[in-house]
């Protein structure tokens, strides 16, 4: 008993005041808000007026709240990259501004609330217990990729979409939609979506696992995650019950998010992930390189204005000899230090 009053004690004094952000930016990072970044794990008012992502999961414990958005636009934004857990009395609010994505599953128990005005994107399951609720307005959405199971209240008057099946073992009530994958199958079996930054152009890679009338993906690019843009469109491969692998490459400079959406032969759609990306500068690829693979490097830096030189400020070519040891490569008047093994 000692040990839980002490815990509890603890989870209390991580900030009893509200915090909120004043610029875009990391959750860890104390400039991102109007004082200390609050922790991961937190029983205070935490308020995201910006764009904001959190390399990790979040714990909303004891009366905790989460507030996504303001109503007084623009469009602000969260991504959590792992799970959410709100327990214990506790609101998380998404405003008709907000949009929160997670990259992990959500749980919403012990008498805790969740409120979407606007929208909250889960990429994994929504578990929603006996003593909590779940309230979606006329312009609010929730979508998950897996699946939802619902065992308290969902008062829903705008859309759930559910990649999987919703369990509905409590009760659901409203005048909104309601679709999950039961009724309406996923035409793909999706992967992953990842990046890399090669010579300072963006790579993407995914995969699917299987497709079913798959015409084609489009890449989309936003600042805000309101307002997208295409940047691109990479071919389907139909129907097929083995692996796709596919890649795209693009210019893009600075912090941005990309969204892959997937399009079948009728027209229907859906968002499969969207990710947080920064292209601050150029970036030597492979790097280390062994010696043998010089020409792997070389590839990549056609169209790149470079020039290269040892430690002791011999300029050499891509026909001399690198053996092991550092260099130091020049574009745009910086100088990058190479590896050779």
């Amino acid at each position: 008993m000692k040990g839980f009053l002490l815990n509890t004690l603890l989870i209390l004094s991580i900030g009893l005041t509200a915090q909120t952000t004043n610029q875009n930016g990391d959750w860890e990072d104390n400039a991102t808000w109007q004082g200390a970044a609050p922790g991961t794990t937190f029983a205070s008012d935490v308020n995201i007026e910006h764009i904001v992502s959190v390399s990790s999961g979040l714990d909303i414990l004891l009366m905790g709240s989460l507030n996504v958005g303001n109503n007084n636009g623009p469009v602000d934004s969260l991504i959590v990259n792992g799970e959410l857990i709100s327990a214990g009395g506790t609101t998380l609010q998404v405003n008709s501004d907000g949009i929160m994505r997670l990259n992990g599953d959500i749980s919403n128990a012990f008498w805790g609330s969740i409120i979407v005005d606007g929208k909250l994107l889960v990429d994994g399951n929504f578990y929603n217990t006996g003593t909590s609720d779940v309230n979606v307005s006329s312009k609010g959405t929730i979508g998950v990729t897996g699946d939802f199971y619902n065992l308290g209240d969902v008062a829903n008057d705008g859309n759930i979409n559910v990649g999987g099946t919703y369990f509905d073992t409590g009760n659901t009530t409203g005048t909104g939609t309601l679709d999950d994958g039961h009724t309406n199958p996923l035409p793909v079996e999706f992967g992953n979506l990842t990046h890399e930054i090669v010579n300072d152009r963006v790579r993407l890679e995914w995969y699917t696992l299987s497709e079913l009338n798959n015409d084609y993906f489009i890449i989309e690019k936003s600042t805000d995650m309101d307002s997208w843009t295409e940047v691109g469109r990479v071919n389907g491969n139909g129907t097929t019950s083995v692996r796709s692998d596919y890649t795209f490459d693009f210019s893009a400079h600075g912090e941005f998010y990309i969204q892959l959406k997937q399009f079948d032969y009728d027209g229907k759609n859906e968002v499969l992930k969207i990710i947080h990306i920064v292209n601050d500068g150029f970036k030597l690829y492979p790097n280390p390189v062994k010696a043998d693979q010089m020409n792997v490097l070389f590839n990549n830096l056609q169209g790149v204005d470079y020039r290269i030189f040892n430690q002791y400020g011999v300029e050499y070519t891509r026909n001399d000899n690198f053996e092991k040891g550092f260099y130091f490569v020049r574009v745009n008047n910086k100088m990058h230090k190479l590896i050779v093994e």
